[in-house]
């Protein structure tokens, strides 16, 4: 600093200076700020869809592993003979993007999981004709999990004309092994 004949204090100009750095910082700190913001409802959003994922994919796990028979279904309005009202089927619903259960004459209609889903994919495995392998996810925020499930009842049919499906549909069982 130059010595100033007069009152002491700082210039007009060191005071302007100060202040566009403070105000620098400031911008600075803002934006960083709004970046972790924006990353952390990013992952925060994908967390709440993987956990509804897990839920459903258990779920469905759960239901498949001990059913008397299971079957890939392409098309569940063009089934024939008509499904019966013991006889279940797990979907996706494209319209509504979710994943629902319901029985065989389209009664108790209800869903799985309140996330968003836009892919479920059942297929038969190559190798293991036991294995069904799950795929379920939510594209648009990049969200995809896979699984396997042994058929325990070893009665799962595979349609000759077609390997993947976003339906399937299996009979309850009463006892574990029948």
């Amino acid at each position: 600093m130059t010595e100033r004949k007069g009152k002491p204090g700082l210039t007009l100009m060191e005071v302007l200076i100060a202040m566009a750095i403070i105000v620098a910082v400031l911008i600075i700190s803002f934006n960083i700020y709004n970046l972790w913001w924006k990353a952390y409802n990013l992952a925060s959003s994908k967390a709440v869809i993987e956990r509804g994922l897990t839920s459903a994919i258990e779920i469905i796990i759960k239901e498949l592993r001990v059913a008397k028979s299971v079957a890939l279904v392409e098309d569940f309005d063009s089934l024939s003979p008509t499904p019966s009202s013991t006889n279940l089927f797990i979907g996706l619903d494209q319209n509504e993007k979710r994943v629902k259960i319901w029985s065989g004459d389209k009664n108790n209609i209800s869903n799985l999981i309140d996330e968003d889903i836009d892919l479920l994919v059942f297929s038969v495995d190559s190798v293991d004709k036991d294995l069904l392998n799950i795929r379920i996810g939510n594209t648009e925020k990049s969200v995809e999990l896979s699984s396997s499930v042994k058929i325990l009842n070893k009665n799962l049919k595979e349609a000759p004309s077609y390997t993947e499906t976003s339906i399937v549909g299996f009979e309850k069982s009463v006892k574990l092994f029948e």
